[in-house]
């Protein structure tokens, strides 16, 4: 609620714990409002009016909340178009909702905030320089196919993010916009962009796979250093342009990082089996089946958000054992789809033994089809499909887990506002086993 005003300034009440009010400064120009700044104590959530004087708020000018350590949640007017460079960097925002108006988010915009989700407006086509560096909760981030450039170190140092896909029409990736997301998983280089520039993941020490589109034409120095755990990078196209410390990363003991092309352009590489630039030339199998992988990855999701409208221990307790129940039966349907596919492999690699008259491995699959134990050495095929097996187990229940454990920190916390001890100790329990797993 806007509560004064005079000239080009405007007191704005907040909302919370530690509440202390917003001293806003603005200009008028072209009968459009531009906040320029705010005082550096403010606390709590703050709402930006849509209007001042009956005219719109339409900009945050550059640092205009710069080091308002305080706030800890803001609501942008659904006018805005505009937010300036560094505007709300070193805020420890944690809730913000940028509105489908804005057209322009500037560097540094939120660098260093406790930004917890991204959904980033269909007008913004450029994602400038550091925007949304040093974002250590942002864990979940939408894009939408408008997008056309990140720039440097868009996402760097953005700890908590595990996935992210970038959409179709980007063309173009700055250095180091994703270094040091040291638990993203997996990235997709779409078709349209031409280099992958210098350490634009390094640091990423989850990173497991890698798929480079086929219009990749270069990749910068240590674009993937210390990326320890890349088992698998896909090449679209011919072989790009690289350094000699394009792949600088120190695989862990005992692993191989292969380079995955299409059999048309393996001879860029050096032909299948060559060692380019350290990793080792495979073809990427139009069916990977026959070699044991199974393509189609079972996906189950749960809600992102649950109600938290039940009212007193009781209702709480049965909400919690809900949303258990729920997830128990999503791993269970996840596991189960994974092991009936792995019988059919089983069962076809059993009948091409038969046919190849290999009878004593025919047998060796029919024992593990009928849960009979095994004698004698397990053959080669047999130990790469349970592996697989165990891996695709792994990928598919992890992102279920990720969101129980996200249903979790939200009982406790109704729980915490409950006053229920016993429930916070009953998920926090819940929790750490999920962690164990």
């Amino acid at each position: 609620m806007v509560t004064s005003g005079s000239g080009g300034v405007i007191t704005v009440k907040t909302s919370g714990i530690g509440k202390v009010k917003a001293v806003l400064t603005y200009t008028i120009k072209n009968n459009e409002v531009t906040i320029t700044g705010c005082n550096k104590d403010v606390a709590g959530k703050l709402v930006i009016p849509e209007t001042i004087e009956e005219l719109p708020v339409v900009t945050i000018g550059d640092e205009a909340f710069h080091l308002c350590g305080g706030l800890a949640s803001v609501i942008l007017p659904k006018t805005l178009t505009k937010i300036g460079r560094t505007a709300f960097h070193h805020c420890k925002i944690s809730d913000l909702v940028i509105p489908p108006s804005v057209t322009s988010i500037g560097p540094y915009a939120f660098r260093d905030t406790h930004l917890e989700r991204l959904d980033l407006p269909v007008g913004v086509t450029v994602i400038r320089d550091t925007a949304f560096g040093g974002c250590g909760q942002l864990g979940r981030v939408s894009l939408h196919e408008g997008l056309t450039k990140i720039e440097n170190h868009a996402f760097g140092g953005c700890s908590k993010l595990t996935q992210i896909e970038l959409p179709a029409g980007l063309t173009s990736i700055g250095f180091n916009a994703f270094g040091g997301c040291k638990f993203l998983e997996s990235i997709e280089i779409p078709n349209g962009v031409s280099r992958i520039e210098k350490i634009t993941f390094a640091s990423c020490l989850s990173l497991e796979e890698v798929r480079i589109g086929s219009g990749v034409r270069s990749i910068g120095s240590n674009a993937f250093k210390d990326c320890s755990i890349l088992g698998s990078i896909y090449f679209a196209g011919e072989a790009p342009e690289v350094v000699e410390d394009t792949f600088s990363f120190q695989a862990k003991k005992g692993f191989e990082t292969r380079a995955l092309v299409q059999p048309q352009h393996a001879e860029s590489f050096g032909g299948v089996g060559a060692d380019w630039n350290g990793l080792v030339v495979t073809i990427a199998k139009d069916d990977p089946m026959r070699d044991g992988v199974i393509v189609e990855t079972p996906k189950f999701s749960m809600p992102d958000s649950i109600e938290l409208k039940a009212t007193g221990h009781e209702g709480l307790d049965s909400l919690f054992q809900e949303a258990r129940a729920e997830w128990v039966d999503q791993v269970s349907k996840a596991v189960s789809d994974i092991e009936e596919k792995f019988v059919r492999r089983l069962e076809a690699s059993k009948r091409e033994l038969v046919r190849s008259n290999k009878l004593a491995e025919a047998k060796a699959y029919d024992n593990v089809i009928k849960g009979s134990k095994m004698s004698g050495e397990e053959p080669a095929g047999l130990k790469k499909l349970r592996e697989v097996r165990a891996g695709l187990i792994n990928k598919t229940i992890k992102p279920i887990n990720k969101q129980y454990w996200g249903r979790l920190k939200k009982i406790r916390k109704a729980y915490q506002e409950a006053g229920s001890l016993e429930g916070v100790s009953l998920v926090d329990e819940e929790i750490k086993a999920l962690l164990e797993k």
